[in-house]
């Protein structure tokens, strides 16, 4: 069965998700009703957390997800949760994990590697018996599903992903867990391109067509330690908890609120409204002039609600609030909840076309990272791990738990103290973090010379030993010769 895609059940004690927006560039950011919120980088391994109340003294940490807080673990988990239920690639770490857990998500251990998936659509027979217009198809082991709804224009998936694999005395383990993930028919990513086009295919086709087979590849849940984020240069989007702003910097390409989801159509700029209260959908029209509520039986026609908002001189604003408490009537929800999703739509389309001119991303300071590839790793007991990538970056988890990264230059170095402070200095003068900075930097030069220079490089410091070695004996020889007799000095 395919999980709905409003909020899930909460369990007693658990933080409350209030808004939560993925913006193209792939970070989200996840607000919650106690005043706090967190923004999770694009590849998902590594967040800040703010805290504007935080009696600490830290307003904004910046962490890496997998050595998450035990104070940020859950709610770091719902905004990874909220990401891998809209995007191509899971990013799965043990916060998420212990989640999963807490709340019953369904996992499971097995010796068995699951890399495909193959799917039987029948040429008739989809849909039939459904009170909605939903389309649902499962695969041939029956631990796969995929389904349509709202007039074909959302597309979901239930598969088991691979996050984990360990080693045993019988050979390697698997672990999976169930991940159900929904997109837009019209922006469904290639992983399942294949299987939605011959779904809908089916769905229309007259009597007489054949059913067709398909095996589709399953993604793998990525993981990781790498800590980059991307400068917000001081954005009140990002670094504030006010639901009214959006950012500058991004196009923000889905948005969920406890009533409904609104979904930006990066390629035709226009916007998607899913109501969690009925699964109704409204399609906005002639840049969200006005929207196509398309209703969720199968039965039901199509209303054309105009966004109010356009036609006024001043425009007001609405707010979450509004939408929830304002709404004395089903037709003040509608109102609303276009209103909203019309500002949201001029807001996302504005950010596209700036970033279409190159006004975007200008202050970003994520590493210049061609490449993922580990070009060399090394472990020391008194050190910890040390890895090199092929684009120069390094790397170093220390015994102590402190972290480092060094950017692909070798000029800067951040360095994530076990106390929790972080430190951002320069290579040649790491003021405090001196020691951390000194076996980073003989690492990286050691770790991209090529074995000639490594090889002369011994020479050199072989030829160094042995005149050191000389000149001792020399020494010695001469003291001897000066004055004492003594054999064992010439023996030392």
């Amino acid at each position: 069965m395919i999980m709905a895609q409003g909020p899930q059940r909460r369990r007693e004690g658990d933080p409350m998700l209030r808004r939560a927006m993925l913006s193209k560039d792939g970070r989200v950011k996840a607000s919650f009703e106690d005043g706090t919120w967190i923004v999770v980088e694009p590849t998902g391994s590594s967040y800040t957390y703010y805290d504007s109340a935080s009696k600490r003294g830290l307003p904004k940490q910046n962490c890496i997800s997998a050595f998450a807080r035990n104070t940020h673990h859950r709610k770091l988990a719902l905004a990874l949760d909220f990401r891998n239920a809209h995007v191509p690639r899971t990013f799965w770490c043990r916060a998420l994990q212990r989640h999963y857990e807490e709340t019953g998500r369904p996992g499971w251990s097995t010796q068995i590697l699951i890399e495909r998936a193959a799917w039987v659509v029948p040429a008739s027979g989809l849909g039939e018996g459904n009170e909605d217009d939903s389309v649902t198809l499962k695969s041939k082991d029956g631990r796969r599903s995929a389904s349509l709804r709202s007039r074909k224009r959302r597309f979901s998936v239930c598969y088991p992903v691979l996050y984990e694999t360990a080693r045993s005395d019988d050979g390697p383990v698997y672990s999976y867990n169930l991940q159900h993930q929904h997109f837009s028919s019209e922006e469904c990513p290639g992983e399942w391109r294949e299987l939605l086009d011959a779904i809908a295919r089916q769905s229309s086709a007259e009597a007489g067509a054949e059913d067709e087979i398909l095996v589709t590849s399953l993604p793998k849940a990525e993981s990781g330690e790498s800590a980059e984020w991307i400068e917000t240069s001081g954005s009140p989007f990002w670094e504030t908890h006010a639901e009214v702003l959006y950012p500058r910097d991004a196009a923000i390409v889905l948005e969920w609120t406890l009533h409904c989801s609104f979904r930006f159509l990066y390629d035709r700029e226009e916007a998607e409204i899913l109501t969690h209260f009925d699964g109704g959908v409204l399609v906005s029209r002639n840049e969200g002039r006005e929207f196509e509520h398309v209703s969720p039986n199968a039965a039901g026609g199509r209303t054309h609600r105009p966004a109010s908002g356009h036609f006024k001189s001043r425009r007001q604003i609405v707010t979450l609030d509004k939408i929830s408490e304002e709404a004395t009537s089903i037709f003040s929800f509608y109102e609303k909840v276009v209103d909203y999703a019309s500002s949201f739509l001029q807001h996302s389309t504005r950010a596209k076309r700036q970033d279409g001119h190159g006004e975007l991303g200008r202050g970003s300071r994520a590493n210049p990272a061609v490449s993922n590839e580990i070009f060399l790793e090394r472990t020391d007991d008194d050190v910890g791990r040390m890895v090199a990538f092929e684009d120069r970056r390094v790397w170093i988890k220390f015994v102590d738990r402190a972290f480092l990264e060094m950017t692909h230059d070798h000029a800067f170095c951040k360095v994530f103290l076990p106390s929790g402070e972080v430190r951002a200095v320069r290579s040649h003068n790491p003021i405090g973090v001196e020691d951390y900075v000194a076996i980073a930097r003989e690492f990286a030069a050691w770790a991209f010379q090529t074995p000639n220079e490594r090889d002369k490089q011994i020479q050199i410091r072989s030829s160094i030993e042995a005149q050191i070695e000389a000149s001792r004996r020399m020494a010695k020889m001469i003291d001897w010769h000066l004055g004492s007799r003594d054999p064992a000095l010439l023996a030392a």
